[in-house]
């Protein structure tokens, strides 16, 4: 499974969690974009790779493609990804119903450990194998004041997989050469 398939299930894993956490305009995009658009002005979850990790060894078989007459080679490693999943919400003193970033971080993590969401990974050969504690740092933002970054990571485990093939050789030369 490449990259920008995971990160494409994990960002609509978490927009159909959400949904149902009745949080529907909580924004959710990959972090670390390639041009610089600046934060999202509402409540936004961001994400990353922060490891790729490759498990145990590489399991290799060949087999016989009788119907085109080739070898198939295939090689499958499971790999252990982990993201960090941070949450951004500009905060309003006066406005006690809008969300904090620290509720959108308990929501997702909440969302990533669900049935439906673990079921959903699933189908796609995808797997949780761990979730961290919430982290909650603070920093100080553009217009000098303080403002909540909560965080998690998680790690997803898949197989990455590759095929090759060799056709059968059509002829042989036989020569002897003298040494």
């Amino acid at each position: 499974m490449r990259e920008n398939d995971l990160n494409t299930l994990l960002r609509s894993v978490l927009l159909e969690g959400l949904t149902a956490h009745k949080l529907p305009v909580v924004a959710v995009k990959r972090s670390n974009q390639p041009t610089d658009q600046g934060p999202d002005p509402g409540p936004c979850l961001y994400f990353f790779v922060v490891t790729h990790h490759r498990y145990g060894s590489p399991q290799r078989t060949d087999e016989w493609d009788k119907e085109n007459e080739r070898m198939v080679h295939t090689e499958s490693q499971w790999i252990e990804t982990t993201y960090q999943i941070t949450g951004s919400s500009t905060q309003n003193p006066a406005d006690l119903e809008s969300p904090t970033a620290n509720d959108l971080i308990f929501h997702a993590s909440a969302i990533l450990q669900s049935d439906s969401a673990i079921s959903q990974l699933r189908k796609n050969g995808v797997g949780v194998y761990r979730i961290t504690d919430n982290r909650n740092t603070f920093f100080k933002n553009d217009r000098d004041q303080y403002e909540a970054s909560p965080s998690f990571d998680i790690t997803l485990t898949h197989k990455d997989i590759t095929i090759s093939t060799t056709p059968v050789a059509s002829s042989v030369e036989f020569k002897i050469y003298r040494v």
